[in-house]
């Protein structure tokens, strides 16, 4: 009765790394817990950030993170359904903690307008893909359109309305993928991992 099984040591690590997350978890609310109610959200994300993730401080037997591709594997997910490879794809975008995507590499367009169409697509696609989350902010996108020097502050909304490639939802608050948006990312975001 008391003999250990080779598969009992195997349900032990999971168990492990949930009650670790446990401890995180609890940390996290505990602290944001100090802070008016209006910022314990957010407060919430970034000492989870701080924190550090319990599953990537996890090792293989040979001393290794475990789990490679961005936050849980989300780099190599993305990579399975583009076809590319995920050091393609590791080079051309950066998925971290959070819900932070970057895009490192520089898509070819030759206006401003296009060239935000497509960042706030490829920005649209990597958080609807990584982070299930399709409805992305407009100042997340003004910040990218900044960052990548293609911000018209004067078009910025008319150039999403045009381009077809993102809606803006009813409130008016943020912006969605169009299917034509889905597609036209997915390629730009294959021919990023190419370059």
């Amino acid at each position: 009765m008391g003999k250990a099984t080779a598969g009992s040591s195997t349900l032990a690590a999971p168990h492990e790394a949930l009650e670790t997350m446990r401890d995180t978890i609890d940390i996290a609310i505990q602290f944001a817990s100090d802070w008016p109610s209006e910022y314990r959200p957010r407060i919430f994300d970034l000492a989870m950030e701080r924190l550090g993730s319990p599953r990537k401080q996890q090792t293989s037997h040979v001393g290794q993170v475990a789990e490679t591709g961005g936050v849980d594997g989300a780099v190599d997910r993305l990579a399975r359904e583009l076809g590319v490879t995920s050091d393609a794809l590791g080079r051309a975008v950066d998925v971290g903690p959070g819900e932070k995507v970057g895009i490192l590499g520089r898509v070819n367009a030759s206006t401003n307008a296009e060239m935000q169409n497509l960042y706030g697509a490829v920005y649209c696609y990597l958080k609807e893909k990584a982070f299930r989350q399709q409805r992305v902010v407009v100042e997340e996108l003004r910040q990218l359109a900044i960052e990548k020097a293609c911000y018209d502050k004067a078009n910025f909304r008319k150039n999403f309305r045009t381009g077809g490639l993102l809606r803006e939802t009813p409130d008016g608050t943020g912006y969605v993928l169009s299917q034509q948006g889905l597609l036209t990312a997915a390629d730009t975001l294959k021919r990023l991992a190419d370059a």
